[in-house]
């Protein structure tokens, strides 16, 4: 699956990317690195939630239609 971020989270990514050391943030990051990386997660996180929402509406919509 591939997933797209939305300009929101692109933002956000220039403003913590500099503090990362591979997926995480340093330890001696700024709080608006840390926010912003709080922030990109929890909106990364609803948007992993709609699209796995839309293969399961989408699966069983098949699912419902093969029963017919």
């Amino acid at each position: 699956m591939r997933f797209s971020c939305t300009p929101e989270m692109r933002e956000l990514m220039k403003i913590f990317e500099p503090y990362e050391d591979g997926c995480v943030l340093v330890k001696d990051a700024p709080k608006e690195a840390v926010a912003a990386y709080n922030k990109f997660c929890e909106l990364f996180d609803n948007e992993y939630k709609k699209i796995l929402n839309g293969f399961i509406k989408i699966e069983f919509d098949y699912l419902d239609n093969d029963l017919e």
